[in-house]
């Protein structure tokens, strides 16, 4: 057993197409019955666990704080499916360089990025 989940780490690290999938269950495993939303708290839970060995550097960090301490809501579907392309794109641009506020993203990422760069 201990080689088996060794070996789902490693590919949890090395597969992003696989981490994508596990991330995408997180959301509809972690509600309890009828709930459409997933409490914040437990999101950010969530985002440290799946994501910090992929994206685990300033903006994942920030990303969580803002939630926590920023974010009166919890976290819709597309909020959830939106972060990991969203922490993907930005993960080595802490900056938000290029952002483009008229893209597809959800307010909660446009939010976030006009919290960090003031604008």
């Amino acid at each position: 057993m201990t080689k088996y989940v060794y070996g789902l780490k490693e590919r949890i690290l090395t597969d992003e197409s696989y981490l994508h999938k596990i991330y995408d269950f997180a959301f509809s495993f972690s509600l309890e019955e009828k709930q459409k939303k997933l409490p914040r708290e437990l999101a950010v839970s969530y985002w440290r666990l799946l994501l910090s060995d992929r994206f685990g550097g300033e903006v994942l960090e920030k990303w969580c704080k803002f939630i926590t301490d920023s974010w009166d809501s919890d976290i819709h579907k597309d909020q959830w499916l939106m972060a990991f392309p969203f922490l993907k794109e930005y993960n080595d641009n802490p900056k938000f360089e290029g952002y483009d506020e008229t893209a597809a993203w959800p307010l909660l990422m446009d939010s976030f990025v006009e919290n960090e760069t003031g604008a």
